[in-house]
């Protein structure tokens, strides 16, 4: 349970930082190196082992994105009165290591793509104003999130299965700024709707009222199922446009439909609510391996990625190991990390990204 004491004007002080949120990070950490570099290790005909740490690690960005929105509350809650500057400083430097990692990973990305750090930066500098929403402002607002995201879909006509040679390099009209909307690896449309869950999430955590962030996930179950209902019984106006994208259940999220969106975002919220309920044992689990993974997250994913997907390439291991051998250099790679993070933990991240945004932010 957060140590808050209420001021006059409900803004709430003293708010310690919370070893489950930082342990649920920590988890996709996990999930995120797990999917990628048993993907770059292993041959293509491993199906089995692509198929199962790819699952998995779809969930790595919905954890992310959410935690981000939940960091942004406590943030705010934490030092409320200059929060906007500082949140929009730290968004432009997430950006900006967003575009760092392009550059370092030159045969994923182009310089101009669109991953996850840039989504989560621009989200923070949009923070300032979504804070400013009431509760049924944000739910309203992530609502329309997901209804532009179909029609700015259609209207963009993007296909319903996105490649990386797609998501890439700016090729079509638009460049960055179709990939930052609709069409990059992870857009504003829909992806800013579970920073916006998350926002709300970290309020209601604070205030204390996990029922309402139960409610929340639960109705997104509910759509999800109603959706799913109509695609099942494959009614006309459901399988062609513009309806198709808010029925079709779709196992990718590239592009995100609004049927794997709802389930992604409920999934999120359940487990922030299991890692915030059993915050103690999780954070003593393993000497606190998930919480130091979690809280060098941005330092591992840029580090991973670029020492990976550039060397294994030339040293000629690029989908190269049987399944097995990919499953033990899998499990090899994590517990590096993790034995690195708690090495790192001793000397408080010093150096890493997250010690720099703190820096200068």
């Amino acid at each position: 349970m957060a140590r808050a004491h209420l001021k006059s004007d409900g803004r709430i002080l003293g708010v310690r930082r919370r070893p489950g949120i930082d342990a649920l990070r920590g988890l996709a950490v996990l999930l995120m190196i797990t999917q990628h570099v048993a993907y770059w290790f292993a041959v293509l005909r491993a199906r089995q082992v692509i198929l199962v740490t790819g699952a998995l690690g779809g969930l790595a960005a919905p954890f992310f994105v959410t935690l981000s929105g939940v960091g942004v509350a406590y943030s705010i809650h934490r030092s409320a009165a200059h929060c906007d500057r500082r949140l929009i400083v730290r968004g432009l430097l997430i950006v900006g290591f967003g575009y760092l990692m392009n550059l370092l990973t030159p045969s994923w990305f182009s310089p101009l793509s669109w991953y996850v750090l840039h989504l989560i930066g621009t989200a923070m500098v949009l923070a300032p104003l979504l804070r400013r929403a009431s509760d049924p402002g944000v739910l309203v607002l992530i609502g329309l999130c997901l209804i532009a995201t179909v029609g700015v879909q259609n209207l963009l006509d993007t296909p319903l299965r996105l490649f990386n040679e797609d998501m890439a390099a700016p090729r079509k009209p638009g460049g960055v700024l179709r990939f930052a909307l609709a069409e990059g690896f992870f857009p504003l449309l829909p992806w800013l709707a579970f920073f916006m869950a998350g926002m709300l999430a970290g309020r209601w955590l604070l205030a204390e009222r996990k029922d309402k962030v139960v409610r929340l996930a639960l109705a997104m179950l509910g759509l999800l199922i109603l959706l799913a209902a109509v695609d099942y019984l494959k009614l006309d106006f459901a399988r062609q446009a513009p309806w198709l994208r808010f029925f079709k259940i779709n196992t990718t999220f590239y592009p995100a439909l609004t049927p794997i969106t709802l389930f992604l975002m409920a999934v999120s919220l359940f487990f922030l609510l299991a890692f915030v309920g059993l915050e103690q044992k999780i954070d003593r689990f393993a000497n606190g391996a998930l919480t130091a993974m979690g809280r060098a997250s941005l330092s591992i994913l840029i580090v991973h990625v670029a020492l990976f997907r550039e060397s294994l390439p030339r040293l000629g291991l690029f989908h190269r190991l049987s399944a097995e051998a990919t499953v033990l250099a899998t499990l090899a790679v994590l517990v590096g990390f993790t034995l690195a993070a708690l090495a790192w933990r001793k000397a408080g991240f010093k150096y890493g990204a997250e010690w720099l945004l703190r820096r200068f932010s």
